[in-house]
């Protein structure tokens, strides 16, 4: 009895060891890996800690080096702009003095700029080329056009005057043929009967133009009437008339020592009165043509002209 009371107590004992030496050892082991991990864990944190100062670090430096180049290119773009700044100020400088030298030069007396130029010349010269003003290209404006102007032959623009000509005065041929232009009118010519043709039976001074259209033309003729009754020009013995009508390819106005005939193109071709008036007809085709105007009047309309 006492030997199987001893063999469980032994057993009970190796049983309790056992259980001791494995409870130590969960106990060691549990211990060990909980400062395993907070080892780790801290060392995980100072590397994560180190590697995220290094990288500001880095940043910082990089933001450095950027402000530095930026202001080394700043500096040297201030440089090139001082420098062409006061190279350009420098030609200025040459270029103004050499102007002023040709100036002096070039700069006649206003004597001989009076006997050399006439004063349009001088004018044009003034407002144009020796302009100051801040506009490069003054002479090349193109001002709106005012009321009641009209595109004259060649593209130039004049101005249409109410009073064209000197009021109590007849005009002049010349400002006859001024007013035509204004009128639009092409081809215009002036016959001088006594210088010319060394004939006083004709008004002294013979105008002709032509026209676009009959239309055209009356309008030429009326507008002329009205200007010259305008005038008001008293003790004239005929009365002012155009001799056509409206539909008429060719117009005249008689005045004073003036006449103006308006043709239209195909008209003046087909007549050719200039031609007529410088190389008039002789005595024998003169003659020719009235026996062709008795015979004709003396024939019926339906007869034909027979050749003499």
């Amino acid at each position: 009895m006492i030997q199987k009371s001893y063999q469980k107590l032994l057993k009970f004992t190796k049983i309790q060891q056992k259980n001791s030496h494995q409870i130590f050892n969960s106990n060691f082991t549990k211990v060990l890996t909980e400062n395993i991990n907070y080892n780790f864990a801290r060392n995980t944190k100072i590397n994560v800690k180190s590697n995220f100062e290094n990288k500001l670090f880095k940043k910082q430096l990089e933001k450095e080096e950027k402000q530095i180049q930026n202001k080394e290119i700043n500096s040297q773009k201030t440089v090139k702009q001082t420098y062409n700044d006061d190279v350009d100020d420098f030609r200025d400088i040459e270029l103004s003095q050499e102007d002023d030298k040709l100036n002096k030069q070039l700069q006649p007396k206003e004597e001989e700029y009076e006997q050399q130029l006439s004063k349009d010349q001088i004018k044009f010269i003034r407002d144009t080329l020796l302009y100051k003003g801040d506009d490069p290209y003054p002479e090349k404006l193109v001002h709106r056009p005012e009321k009641g102007v009209v595109w004259g032959l060649g593209g130039e623009l004049i101005r249409k005057k109410k009073n064209f000509f000197t009021k109590g005065e007849w005009p002049t041929h010349e400002e006859i043929m001024g007013f035509l232009e204004l009128e639009q009118a092409k081809e215009i010519d002036c016959i001088d009967t006594e210088l010319e043709l060394g004939r006083t039976d004709l008004p002294k001074y013979i105008i002709c133009a032509s026209s676009f259209s009959c239309v055209h033309n009356y309008r030429i003729a009326k507008n002329l009437l009205i200007a010259l009754k305008e005038l008001e020009i008293k003790d004239y013995p005929r009365r002012l008339m155009i001799d056509g009508r409206q539909d008429d390819e060719w117009v005249m106005v008689d005045f004073n020592d003036t006449a103006v005939h308006i043709f239209t193109e195909e008209s003046r071709e087909e007549i050719g009165f200039e031609d007529r008036l410088r190389n008039p007809p002789n005595d024998d085709d003169v003659d020719e043509y009235l026996k062709i105007a008795q015979t004709k009047r003396k024939q019926s309309v339906f007869e034909p002209l027979k050749d003499i």
